[in-house]
């Protein structure tokens, strides 16, 4: 069970539960395609007589790989009716929660890459000095729109 659905109050529902982009995952999926290419049998090694650096090269980019992502595919991003939450971490646990009622203004945040690729941050910033961030989200304009109408309904602030 997910972070967010354990983390559910009473009466609170998930409304929209945001995905990371594919790109996000781009780099540990080079790590592991370099990994087996580094593979000893594939590249030439056993011709050079260098076995067991390639074989150590490519298990330690097969564990940058798993390790990059597992920090992406560990980030748990949700609106409820009544809160905003960003989870992120697998042993050490980071979690950035806003109540709806609290939720002065929400922003896109978008390079000229994001643009093309249709990738952004969306921010809340709420009274004080608190802030919840969810980085690098697949289509930031559309899930905006749907978190203001959770956010911002009547019914749901407290």
């Amino acid at each position: 069970m997910s972070y967010v659905k354990r983390s559910l109050s009473q009466d609170e529902e998930i409304k929209v539960e945001i995905r990371l982009h594919w790109l996000n995952y781009l780099p540990s999926l080079m790590f592991a395609l370099l990994a087996f290419w580094c593979i000893p049998y594939g590249s030439g090694a056993q011709e050079r007589g260098d076995i067991p650096v390639a074989w150590l090269l490519a298990l330690l980019l097969i564990f940058f790989s798993l390790c990059m992502y597992l920090k992406q595919a560990s980030v748990e991003m949700a609106v409820t009716n009544k809160r905003v939450i960003c989870k992120k971490g697998i042993i050490s646990v980071k979690s950035e929660e806003l109540y709806n009622g609290k939720v002065e203004s929400i922003e896109i945040r978008q390079s000229i890459l994001g643009r093309l690729m249709g990738y952004g941050t969306i921010c809340f910033s709420g009274t004080g000095a608190s802030e919840v961030r969810f980085v690098d989200i697949d289509n930031p304009d559309q899930i905006k729109a749907e978190i203001e109408n959770i956010v911002y309904n009547p019914e749901f602030r407290q």
